[in-house]
């Protein structure tokens, strides 16, 4: 059966230890944007946005496990909507990069 097994609902992980992945994707990609922060604070915009990443990345893995628990949207609004704008940052803080360098150096 191998690789088939999640579709076996007795081999599905029990929600408990779903709820402990979530929680723990979130408590990752939570620190991951305290480091943007802090690099933002500093005018660091490149490490900024790679730490966004990392964050939306931790965000994905927590969607994957959100909907193997089974959590609809209008259950958790405030975690589905978290997510929905935290995946937009790496796009706007690109953006601001971008608009930056070319008010320093016009000729880009």
């Amino acid at each position: 059966m191998g690789w088939l097994s999640w579709l076996n609902p007795s081999k599905r992980e029990p929600p408990e230890q779903l709820k402990e992945k979530i929680v723990f994707f979130l408590s990752e990609a939570k620190s991951c944007i305290q480091v943007t922060l802090r690099y933002l604070n500093k005018g660091k915009l490149k490490k900024a946005i790679k730490w966004t990443n990392n964050a939306v990345s931790y965000l994905n893995l927590c969607e994957i496990e959100i909907s193997k628990a089974n959590l609809q949207k209008d259950r958790c609004p405030v975690l589905y909507n978290t997510i929905k704008w935290a995946k937009k940052l790496p796009v706007k803080l690109q953006a601001t990069l971008i608009s930056t360098e070319r008010f320093f150096d016009p000729k880009r």
